[in-house]
């Protein structure tokens, strides 16, 4: 009971550090590595453990599953079909999963758009544990004991690599589970192949390591390619400075319509807001949501021709971005 309460705690710890206090995930995710690796051999005084009595679990966990005749599959192949089934489901085909890349591809977006971000982290996390969890027993099952100092040591380098190799981005927002799966079935395989081939087992992390930073690479290069491949139409006409003027362009004009609001707060500092054409805008409610000090008020002809090179009315491809 004391272990269970204090890794309650410590998860609840992590999350508040990762949602409120707002620091690097990756580190928290890292420090509470080390923390139950070194609690778990605090507790068992370094020794190998071992699980007798429980041939029940052994089997559920590590045993195998006739079919049809001599043709049986091991256990954990069916923790890797319905937990995979599951979380595509869950990733593809209902609201959360499409909250969760949402989150993922762009945090403020998703939280102006209504979606409680860090509830919403807060539940992939524990899903994240619990999954890991799985993956601890199915692992442990498979030995038939524990070595807290080696069991498990440098898998989530494996983790990682199966992730980037599998298409899955670590800027987050973009991911398949089925790419996953192939992905660690491929390091799987190139950890054997070091064997067969007769390369030193002492490169192997080497080797990992060049595969997760070409898949980085590769995923880099391709979202820069995307980027500058983005296509657009340049209509020219006469500036627009109202929606009245706007709306005699409507049926001229394809795709969608916006208005882009040049404004400025009591810092000086400068907001350029793009909005449906048709929605009108609150300057307080807005104030607050892109952190303005004091009231806004529009900016000057001269400053937004100074700042990005456009008049007032100009319709550009930097609308969109924004």
């Amino acid at each position: 009971e004391i272990p269970l309460r204090l890794v309650g705690s410590e998860m609840c710890i992590r999350d508040r550090l990762i949602t409120k206090v707002k620091l690097q995930p990756f580190v928290v995710t890292l420090c509470g590595l080390l923390f139950y690796r070194g609690i778990s051999r605090w507790l068992t005084d370094n020794q190998t453990m071992q699980y007798p009595n429980t041939e029940g679990l052994d089997s559920f966990f590590s045993g195998k599953v006739a079919l049809f005749g001599q043709f049986s599959l091991a256990s954990p192949f069916f923790f890797l079909v319905v937990i995979a089934i599951l979380a595509a489901f869950f990733l593809n085909r209902t609201i959360w999963g499409r909250y969760l890349l949402a989150l993922g591809n762009n945090e403020d977006g998703a939280r102006y758009s209504g979606i409680q971000t860090d509830r919403l982290k807060i539940t992939a996390y524990v899903i994240c544990s619990f999954l890991a969890g799985v993956s601890g027993l199915l692992f442990a099952y498979e030995l038939d004991s524990v070595q807290p100092a080696q069991t498990g040591e440098f898998y989530e380098l494996y983790a990682i690599a199966a992730a980037v190799l599998g298409g899955c981005s670590l800027r987050g927002g973009q991911g398949a589970i089925f790419g996953v799966i192939i992905a660690a079935a491929v390091i799987r395989l190139l950890r054997n192949s070091i064997n067969l081939v007769g390369i030193s087992t002492h490169l192997e992390f080497a080797i990992i390591g060049l595969v997760i930073l070409g898949g980085v690479t590769a995923d880099e290069l391709i979202k820069r390619f995307a980027d500058l491949g983005i296509p657009f139409e340049n209509h020219e006409h006469p500036p627009m400075r109202t929606v009245a003027e706007s709306q005699s362009l409507r049926g001229q004009l394809p795709g969608a319509h916006i208005k882009n609001l040049f404004l400025r707060d009591k810092k000086r500092r400068y907001f350029l807001v793009s909005v449906s054409e048709d929605r009108e805008v609150d300057l307080k409610w807005l104030r607050g949501q892109i952190g303005a000090r004091g009231t806004l008020s529009f900016g000057s002809a001269d400053a937004l021709l100074d700042l990005l090179g456009v008049e007032p009315g100009a319709v550009t491809p930097l609308g969109v971005v924004n």
